[in-house]
């Protein structure tokens, strides 16, 4: 897909599409309850919408719960401005320039001279618009379809009409902005929060960034919703025979409704009864929830007596299985275990391996008289001066050097000495350099 200079919203590239709108839903419409009794944790969510910290220079969009715009909440809460939800509300509900509060304090409170610019600035205001048609036209409708549909050919419907609205927005911007979407159960008339939303969203003037923006969305949004509605579109396994698909449905719930209630269901057993197995709770599950018992006794009396003598031939078996999974989890445990040990074993090996090959090195690399060392002695490191005579000359001279180490060679000590102007090591006996010590030949210096 090719881009364009007004598709600086990153946000409805395809990739963060979903994430946003998502997003976005979730705070747009605690903006329309934000009255003086909202908690502070709602007037956060609605300062965080009112400011959205756009990097404009780049183009691109922050997180607008960063470090920042918390600390900014918490100056802007602390000094007990009241009109958070006037703020918020108008952003949305209104005309921008009737926002007479920033202009008025602007000068005096900087936080509000920012809200002020990103107010004016066409991309936030864009942004904002675009996204609130998508929550009240695409996700708000889904939402509706999952808690309150009447069987799952209404989700083939609306797939259909979601797929046909979307190419007609990618074609014809200007219909996005009626919002004449496939909604489900929202009229235009009620007094609903949502409802309210969506007329001033309709009501409001789109632009050609908009529309620019709306095109680049509704394909990228056919491209999702295309694998999203794959088995509900048509050609799709829920749109071929109606009658098969509705026998095989028939007993599957029209909505998540009862899914979460099972969800709450066995959470309680797993809190009250945690000795209980896992397929006996499985089975109670599905006896409350699923109105087995009340599906049973719609059937006639020998289809009753075969389905229960089934079950309880079958108990055994289940328990048999049970049996044998529990097992099979023991030996899985002992498995592991067992393959723990090994590997502390070999890693402990491996160890000792590796220090004793090193000592094999140490001792192929130095002979029995190196390895022995006097670390200890007085001696060692200390600096000299030796006097030596030249004999021939009958003259002496200074030589000075350093104690390099004394080392064990058979029953003797060897000191080893190093020279200044010498790049060799001269050793002889401890006792002869201490003789030399004593004689005053050899003097050590500081």
């Amino acid at each position: 897909m090719t881009t364009t200079p007004n598709e600086q919203f990153s946000i409805f590239q395809p990739p963060q599409f979903i994430f946003s709108v998502g997003e976005m839903a979730r705070k747009l419409l605690p903006i329309l309850r934000a009255k003086h009794s909202l908690s502070k944790r709602k007037h956060r969510e609605a300062f965080c919408i009112a400011c959205l910290d756009f990097k404009l220079k780049n183009g691109e969009c922050s997180d607008a719960h960063d470090k920042n715009n918390d600390d900014r909440f918490q100056e802007f809460w602390e000094k007990e401005y009241p009109h958070t939800e006037i703020l918020t509300k108008q952003v949305i509900m209104t005309d921008l320039e009737h926002i007479e509060r920033v202009w008025e304090c602007e000068n005096s409170k900087p936080l509000l001279k920012e809200i002020k610019e990103l107010i004016d600035n066409v991309r936030v205001i864009e942004h904002l618009h675009v996204l609130g048609l998508c929550d009240q036209q695409v996700t708000g409708p889904l939402w509706r379809l999952a808690e309150g549909c009447d069987h799952i050919f209404e989700t083939c419907k609306y797939a259909l009409q979601l797929h046909v609205w979307l190419e007609e927005c990618a074609a014809h911007s200007f219909i996005f902005f009626e919002g004449n979407s496939p909604t489900p159960n929202l009229e235009m008339n009620s007094s609903t929060n949502s409802s309210l939303l969506l007329q001033e969203l309709v009501g409001k003037v789109s632009t050609e960034m908009g529309a620019e923006v709306v095109s680049i969305l509704s394909r990228a949004s056919i491209d999702y919703f295309s694998q999203a509605f794959v088995d509900f579109i048509p050609g799709g396994k829920y749109c071929n025979d109606a009658n098969e698909v509705r026998g095989s449905s028939s007993s599957a719930p029209a909505t998540n409704r009862n899914i979460e209630s099972v969800f709450g269901l066995m959470s309680h057993f797993f809190d009250t009864k945690p000795n209980m197995r896992l397929d006996v709770k499985v089975a109670y599950t599905l006896l409350k929830k699923n109105h087995t018992l009340e599906w049973l006794r719609t059937l006639p009396e020998e289809d009753q007596d075969k389905i229960l003598t089934d079950s309880r031939a079958a108990l055994k078996m289940m328990k048999n299985a049970s049996k044998e999974r529990q097992i099979q989890i023991e030996n899985d445990i002992l498995h592991q275990m067992k393959l723990k040990n090994q590997n502390a074993t070999k890693k402990e090996a491996k160890l000792l391996s590796d220090r004793t090959n090193a000592t094999h090195e140490v001792l192929r690399t130095y002979n029995k008289n190196q390895l022995i060392v006097l670390n200890h002695h007085e001696y060692i490191g200390k600096k000299f001066e030796e006097m030596l005579t030249n004999r021939r000359r009958s003259s002496t001279s200074l030589k000075r050097g350093f104690v390099q180490d004394i080392r064990l060679s058979g029953r003797q000590k060897i000191v080893s000495l190093k020279y200044e102007d010498d790049e060799d090591t001269f050793e002889r006996e401890l006792s002869i350099f201490e003789k030399e010590l004593s004689n005053g030949i050899v003097i050590f210096i500081n």
